[in-house]
């Protein structure tokens, strides 16, 4: 008879389950405390999302990203009891932002929706020479379809509950009076993959688009587009 006990599903199983990290033992715990637990299963497989997730929108970046310097952003804490819903909902948060890039603008920009994330430090490096200074910041207009980026920044990200860190390359785009449509058109980079799995579980994906406030090196304020998602039962209505 097997002698191995079940293992808690605990995020720290979870993650070691999704990196391949257990040994035999351990992996057939953990299918032990699964089936015996069935309302558990709904947070593996947010588990193995978020890591597709960040996985997908990981390799599209760093295919892009050249001499990256320093970001650093505090994400939103995530309660215990809520955080299997959350999960992805982090995770794909950032990656809409991150496809978006950060924007740099010569004049103080508005106070950002959601105050529980903000933008604590911003290094610059992949500004071109010539650009630093704020008089030189606004850009000729260009076309919604196709901004280029003046460089490139590295964000820092902690963990949603702290425990933490990834870095990830971010393009940096000049401020323009074309800026507000190319943010507003662009669709949501959620991978349909795992839109179709949210909704054949019963739930439903919402929207929330906002902005981190940063500054640069040499002064200028810059904004990150941010795509907030919340997972949430389908047909569910939230009341005030």
């Amino acid at each position: 008879m097997n002698s191995t006990q079940d293992l808690p599903l605990d995020d720290g199983t979870l993650d070691r389950l999704v990196d391949g990290e257990l040994s035999r033992e351990d992996y057939e715990a953990v299918l032990r405390s699964l089936d015996r637990a069935p309302g558990q299963w709904r947070r593996c497989a947010l588990a193995f999302l978020e890591a597709q997730a960040w996985r997908r929108g990981l390799g599209e970046l760093r295919r892009g990203a050249d001499a990256p310097s320093l970001v650093t952003v505090a994400s939103r804490r995530a309660s215990a009891s809520n955080r299997w819903s959350v999960l992805l909902a982090v995770a794909v948060s950032f990656l809409v932002a991150f496809g978006l890039g950060l924007w740099t603008r010569p004049f103080s920009p508005a106070t950002p929706g959601g105050g529980a994330q903000m933008a604590k430090e911003l290094v610059s490096g992949g500004v071109p020479p010539g650009e630093g200074s704020p008089s030189s910041a606004v850009m000729p207009a260009r076309k919604p379809s196709g901004p280029s980026p003046s460089g490139n920044v590295m964000v820092v990200l902690d963990g949603a509950d702290g425990s933490d860190s990834r870095e990830v390359p971010v393009p940096v785009y000049d401020w323009s009076p074309h800026s507000v449509g190319v943010l507003s058109q662009t669709p949501t980079s959620i991978p349909s993959e795992v839109r179709r799995a949210v909704r054949a579980m019963g739930y439903e994906l919402r929207l929330h688009k906002q902005f981190i406030q940063g500054q640069t090196a040499d002064g200028r304020p810059a904004l990150i587009p941010v795509e907030q998602v919340e997972i949430a039962p389908a047909g569910r209505r939230d009341y005030q």
